[in-house]
């Protein structure tokens, strides 16, 4: 790299031992490997039926559980009904319900947007 390039944008990575640890959330409570948020709009909703396919594939006792999420839960009920699997329905309309459903699963994919003005609060649910 050279010498000029981002001068003080370089991190020393031997910073982040003097931080204080993250509380890692208990991993039993996270049953769920992944939450497609925004699955009712229409790239969460391509997201929804590739997962699904996939997933249906998978022999019942190796398949991964799985969510969607939104803001309107008949929408949501009406995608979960068309899977071959079962996903979770998480309605998601504040913050509150937003981190509740972020303690539930590993993996939010997130396809709500416009991501500049609701992409934060998905990372600091996380």
């Amino acid at each position: 790299i050279p010498s000029d390039w981002a001068p003080g944008l370089l991190m020393d990575f031997d910073e982040l031992d003097a931080l204080d640890p993250v509380e890692v959330p208990d991993e039993a409570a996270r049953d769920l490997a992944l939450v497609i948020l925004g699955a009712t709009g229409y790239t969460g909703s391509l997201m929804v039926e590739h997962l699904d396919a996939v997933l249906s594939m998978q022999p019942e006792s190796h398949r991964h559980q799985w969510g969607i999420a939104g803001r309107n839960i008949g929408k949501l009920q009406n995608v979960a009904s068309n899977c071959r699997t079962e996903p979770r329905v998480f309605h998601v309309t504040d913050n509150a319900q937003l981190s509740h459903m972020a303690s539930k699963c590993r993996v939010i994919i997130s396809a709500i947007g416009p991501y500049s003005v609701c992409g934060e609060d998905v990372v600091e649910a996380c």
